[in-house]
């Protein structure tokens, strides 16, 4: 065998190797197993002004904006079963806010069903 040959088959494996690792880098960036999140601080007179509900077969990633006449304050997201696989939620702006974005990342169909609830200052 030549050492050009060589030399090729060296670098197709390196390269594969490394695209392998980029691959599963990227796999893991959404691989987690939390099935709730809540973000801000809720007071016991706020109010549940908003609801929403990912329903089982949403394609991820999905955003939900919501904007209320007062401030956003507290924001839960709650899968509606146990599941290996979690999810990811970000939330943007910081609360308390007016208008704010939740962000639901996770497998690219969600195999359950999420309830997000945002809650309001009376």
């Amino acid at each position: 065998m030549s050492l050009n040959v060589r030399l090729v088959g060296l670098v197709v494996v390196m390269l594969f190797g490394i695209q392998h690792n980029r691959v599963a880098a990227y796999q893991d960036a959404f691989t987690t197993t939390e099935l709730s999140y809540s973000f801000g601080r809720r007071a016991d007179a706020d109010v549940l002004c908003f609801e929403k509900q990912l329903v089982k077969g949403t394609t991820l990633p999905a955003t939900i904006s919501q904007t209320q006449a007062t401030n956003i304050r507290y924001i839960t997201l709650v899968a509606d079963k146990y599941y290996k696989d979690g999810f990811r939620a970000t939330v943007t702006p910081a609360l308390p806010v007016m208008a704010t974005n939740v962000r639901v990342d996770g497998k690219p169909v969600l195999p359950y069903s999420i309830l997000i609830q945002f809650w309001c200052a009376p």
